[in-house]
């Protein structure tokens, strides 16, 4: 496995990378682009191409994250979800009461949280939507239940945290604001492409060249992919296990 990784860049799929990701990868190939020359790896026009989207993409990052309404978007869903992780768990909980009629009104619920599954993990638009849905359901079909397990505070909290975030998410950005997120998108595929084909470029030359160079760039280099790959799958894997078992049903 180590010969084989000296021979040819791992793959890593950038677009999975978060912003703040995607712009930490290309600072560190930069960083060993540098540190070996783009010359000595024969890449130098291709280089100069990517140092330009890089220096793009590095600004538009650095202007997204001081937007004072995308601080404000991230704090807003961070309390909604913790809001909906508490009412959910609150439901678990009471599914141990000594009453069996809370019990019981805490079965039929803990259904309902269940076939929603875990909306934290949702893209922002679809967890509003399924909040709305199943908050609709808490307080027509389940009111009863709702109020047996005293959850009337948790679900008027939910709400409001939920609307807290969408008239956020509604708010009109400034055009100027607009264009900066434009334009880090359109960066961020236009830096993808050229670093691919940087590393089609690279590979090619050591099967044909099999210069120490670029065994030497393209080892370094993977071993800088392990980890954003390993953060990549570690993600995947927590959130396959939130959906599977966030809120399965006790046994």
């Amino acid at each position: 496995m180590e010969e084989q990784n000296s021979k040819e860049v791992s793959f890593i799929n950038t677009k999975e990378l978060r912003n703040n990701e995607h712009c930490q990868l290309f600072t560190e190939f930069s960083d060993l682009v540098e540190s070996t020359g783009s010359d000595e790896l024969k890449i130098t026009a291709e280089y100069a191409s990517f140092t330009v989207l890089y220096k793009q993409e590095n600004e538009s990052i650095k202007k997204i994250f001081k937007s004072d309404i995308t601080e404000k978007r991230l704090q807003a869903d961070r309390e909604r979800d913790n809001t909906f992780r508490g009412t959910a768990n609150t439901v678990k909980g009471a599914k141990n009461h000594f009453n069996p009629v809370v019990s019981e009104a805490a079965e039929r619920v803990g259904i309902l949280f269940k076939s929603y599954g875990n909306v934290a993990s949702k893209p922002y638009n679809e967890e509003t939507a399924a909040i709305h849905t199943l908050l609709a359901e808490l307080k027509g079909k389940y009111a009863a239940d709702v109020k047996l397990l005293g959850l009337q505070e948790w679900v008027n909290e939910l709400e409001r945290k939920n609307n807290a975030f969408d008239l956020l998410m509604k708010a009109r950005f400034s055009e100027l604001e607009q264009r900066t997120e434009l334009k880090a998108k359109e960066v961020r595929n236009e830096i993808d492409k050229v670093y691919q084909l940087i590393i089609k470029r690279i590979n090619a030359l050591m099967l044909i060249e099999k210069n120490p160079v670029h065994e030497t760039f393209i080892r370094q280099w993977n071993a800088r992919i392990k980890v954003y790959n390993d953060l990549l799958a570690q993600r995947k894997g927590r959130s396959n296990a939130k959906k599977d078992n966030d809120y399965d049903e006790e046994d």
